[in-house]
């Protein structure tokens, strides 16, 4: 199983002092030993083709505590370092999210900020997600890890590669002087902030942003949630409309993403999910942020939200739509060449090959035992891989017409086959067989 599969394990509640509560996927394993798992990372790194399933399997049912006790042990064990080892074993998408994995939350989110403002143009887009959805803890540690990391201030960062009213809300953001939650509830104060957004954007000609950067960026989230309802008692719009109405660009988006974190952050991000996976190719990258980032705070409720959204569950979603990321639920596309005898009238014995297509493809050999019918056009096999493959039993079901019982030399067939995925219910396995049929 994968990052992206169900994780049945125990959900840990964190609901210590004004800190959220945590619904992690990702928890610690029980009985856990570093030196053993480096030890079947460092053989999964050294297997030809890179045996990447267990490498997914050991890294994504581990901590993030526990995953740099791995490495520690497995730089002890193999004097190498085990972040430039996975670099070189792994490509792509799987880089990305094992790589992502490697760092805690807050390095992980420094890292994609900066990736955000480097070098030339700026991904507005990822910019607005990582900042508007934290809260004002997480943004001071982010800020303190950004600067360990990479030498810079974060907010001198992003006013260089930022402008107008978007820069002004960002910064607001990034200072972190939200108020913390309070058990009193101030009625005086959320009426004036309410008539206060009212004033200053639907009621006046023209937006007094000042005012809106002000409210929502130094109010506590309870409280925020409550001015919104109170916003609708003054306002014929709701907050979210007002905003479509009084500004435009990334500004917009940055104001309907803080308030729709404001009322429920989970379900935000798992419409961030839903529309990153729609149409023919999904945003792969917008999902593995999402998931490595929230994979150890919230994806846990997150993935709820999505089933409640779209009637699906995300496992299935993420299946379906990213093809890289279907590397942690599916087995690879393989070449496969089968020798197949007939023993008439009901049998047949093949010897196969499978060549997974990949960067450092491998062979592995099977034995299939095949009844066959011949006066029908079906061909049934029951294969089992060996264990470096990929150990199940898998069908397979031909189906080609059989050679006449009157040729004597060898007829060769080049039949395509498909094989169905049993952890998805997808068929994503393309084979080809050629075939000496002899009489």
């Amino acid at each position: 199983m994968a990052l992206v599969s169900e994780f049945l394990g125990q959900l840990t509640l964190n609901f210590g002092g004004e800190s959220e509560p945590k619904f992690p996927t990702v928890v610690a394993a029980d009985n856990f030993d570093p030196a053993k798992d480096a030890a079947r990372i460092e053989t999964a790194i050294k297997t030809k083709g890179v045996d990447e399933q267990t490498i997914i399997d050991i890294l994504t049912r581990r901590s993030y505590s526990q995953r740099r006790d791995v490495a520690f042990e497995y730089e002890k064990r193999s004097k190498k370092d085990l972040i430039t080892a996975l670099k070189g074993a792994l490509s792509g998408c799987l880089e990305a999210v094992i790589l992502g994995l490697m760092k805690n939350t807050a390095q992980y989110d420094a890292t994609e900020i900066r990736a955000s403002i480097k070098g030339l143009g700026t991904d507005e887009e990822t910019l607005i997600e990582m900042l508007c959805s934290r809260s004002a803890a997480e943004l001071l540690e982010i800020k303190r890890v950004y600067k360990e990391m990479f030498k810079k201030d974060l907010d001198k960062d992003v006013a260089g590669d930022t402008s107008g009213d978007f820069r002004t809300l960002l910064l607001a953001l990034v200072q972190a002087k939200r108020d913390e939650p309070s058990n009193i509830v101030d009625y005086e104060k959320i009426d004036d902030d309410a008539r206060a957004l009212y004033e200053a954007g639907v009621k006046r000609k023209g937006t007094d942003v000042a005012t809106w950067i002000s409210i929502m960026s130094e109010r506590s989230v309870p409280h925020l949630q409550k001015v919104f309802d109170r916003y609708k008692s003054y306002s014929p719009y709701d907050m979210k409309e007002s905003i479509r109405k009084e500004v435009k660009g990334d500004l917009e988006k940055s104001f309907l993403t803080l308030v729709e974190c404001f009322e429920n952050k989970q379900q935000y991000f798992a419409n961030r999910l839903s529309e990153a996976m729609k149409g023919k190719s999904a945003k792969e990258k917008v999902v593995t942020r999402i998931m490595v980032s929230r994979c150890e705070v919230d994806l846990m409720k997150i993935r709820t939200e999505f089933k409640r959204l779209n009637q699906k569950s995300l496992y299935q979603t993420i299946a379906v739509s990213t093809l890289s990321l279907r590397a942690f639920t599916c087995t690879p596309p393989s070449l496969h060449l089968s020798l197949s005898l007939y023993f008439p009238p009901y049998l047949s014995l093949s010897f196969s090959l499978f060549l997974p297509i990949s960067p450092s493809p491998s062979i592995s050999p099977s034995i299939s035992i095949s009844p066959l019918c011949p006066h029908h056009s079906l061909y049934l096999r029951l294969s089992l891989l060996p264990s470096s493959y990929s150990s199940f039993l898998l069908p397979s079901l031909t189906v080609f017409q059989l050679p006449s019982p009157h040729v004597s030399a060898p007829v060769f067939k080049v039949q395509p086959t498909l094989h169905p995925c049993f952890t998805c219910g997808l068929v994503c396995r393309f084979s080809l067989l050629i075939i000496p049929s002899f009489n």
